[in-house]
């Protein structure tokens, strides 16, 4: 079984040390942070709704 929750972790583990590593650590590019954060979250909800549904 997927798990789901594992990946976001991950996705949002690597775009938080994307931001790290940016020498650029303005609000521009916390709100660009906080966006791919979003953009993860609603591919994985939409991923596991999916998964859902092919189940039934």
């Amino acid at each position: 079984m997927v798990n789901f929750d594992e990946i976001l972790e991950k996705l949002d583990a690597k775009a938080q040390d994307s931001f790290e590593k940016c020498e650029d650590k303005s609000p521009m590019q916390q709100a660009v942070l906080e966006m791919q954060k979003l953009m993860d979250k609603v591919v994985v909800d939409a991923l596991k709704l999916y998964d859902e549904q092919k189940k039934n």
